[in-house]
């Protein structure tokens, strides 16, 4: 169960959510971690911090507050403002760091897990593509309440929309399918890619013709 807080406070929960839900959330994990432990689960309970210009400084807090609740696990990503307003704003990497290794050091335990999930933005803690192809939302599909997108970072996102739900057998590998892919440039009209740790990968498959062939 991943729960997105991203914050330590009901102000700044307020202030990003749009809602005054903060004690109600914190309530809500306590009875999860109870009655996981009331019926013998084993499920992990995990304490989602996404990372921004209103909130960074939060973020040793939020990782003791997700312990104290009886979290297994905080996790903590830079957002991605490409994706939410084509603009970035740049964070502070030094104190965003400086917290982050504090929890590590003070808060980890065999318990409690902390993870940085940096691995998609480079040192400056913007969006890192090093590919010029989309080459893996054909292998994947999306579907929501809205239909089928072309990729879980560009749900949303006007003209990556693909077609209906009960309409995805006879679009996915159209000739319209395959143009959405062929026209989208990572480089330009992506923000950060979920993905992005595997186009290495398939980029080396495709061109190791013993390998594929062998497969």
């Amino acid at each position: 169960i991943g729960i997105s807080v991203d914050a330590a406070n009901r102000e700044t929960f307020k202030s990003s959510k749009k809602v005054d839900g903060f004690n109600r959330v914190m309530e809500n994990i306590k009875n999860a971690v109870l009655y996981r432990e009331k019926i013998g689960s084993k499920v992990g309970i995990t304490f989602k911090f996404l990372i921004y210009h209103n909130n960074y400084k939060e973020i040793f807090n939020a990782c003791l507050l997700a312990k104290g609740l009886g979290c297994d696990s905080f996790h903590a990503r830079p957002v991605d403002y490409l994706s939410f307003n084509d603009t970035e704003i740049q964070l502070d990497v030094m104190e965003i760091n400086r917290q982050i290794e504090k929890c590590l050091k003070e808060l980890k335990d065999d318990t409690f897990e902390v993870v940085p999930l940096f691995l998609n933005f480079n040192k400056d803690l913007k969006r890192k593509i090093e590919f010029d192809k989309c080459e893996l939302s054909p292998l994947l599909g999306l579907v929501t309440p809205t239909g089928w997108w072309l990729c879980v970072d560009r749900r949303g996102h006007k003209g990556t929309w693909l077609c209906e739900i009960d309409e995805i057998r006879s679009y996915w590998g159209s000739e319209e399918h395959l143009k959405l892919i062929n026209k989208i440039n990572p480089k330009h009209d992506c923000g950060k890619c979920t993905l992005a740790k595997y186009h290495p990968y398939f980029h080396a498959y495709r061109n190791d013709w013993y390998y594929w062939k062998f497969v």
